[in-house]
């Protein structure tokens, strides 16, 4: 088991690789328009 520093830890990666996967497809569309 994780405990809760590890969780957040992983937590907080999946979301900053969401975050810039969101932001790069965002910035694409903006380009293309």
């Amino acid at each position: 088991m994780l405990d809760k520093g590890q969780f957040d830890f992983w937590l907080r990666q999946d979301e900053r690789k969401n975050l810039v996967r969101e932001r790069s497809a965002f910035m694409n569309h903006i380009i293309q328009c």
